[in-house]
């Protein structure tokens, strides 16, 4: 019967600059949160081309009731 050697267990961790690491996401979080801006600022516009012209009515109304005007 031979010997065999002891099998010797390496660390296994990947390092920070392997390929597949995905610990680093800072990049996507800007991303991410860029078209979430965008998307906002979509909506927003969309809104004030909808409603501007009631909405300017609305205000002008505001303004003429009160007593300053």
């Amino acid at each position: 019967m031979s010997q065999r050697a002891p099998l010797e267990i390496q660390d296994c961790t990947p390092s920070r600059d392997a390929p597949g690491d995905r610990r680093n996401e800072d990049g996507q979080d800007l991303a991410e949160y860029a078209i979430l801006i965008g998307l906002i600022a979509l909506v927003v516009v969309g809104a004030v081309a909808l409603f501007g012209d009631a909405l300017v009515a609305m205000y002008n109304d505001i303004v003429a009731t009160l007593p300053f005007s």
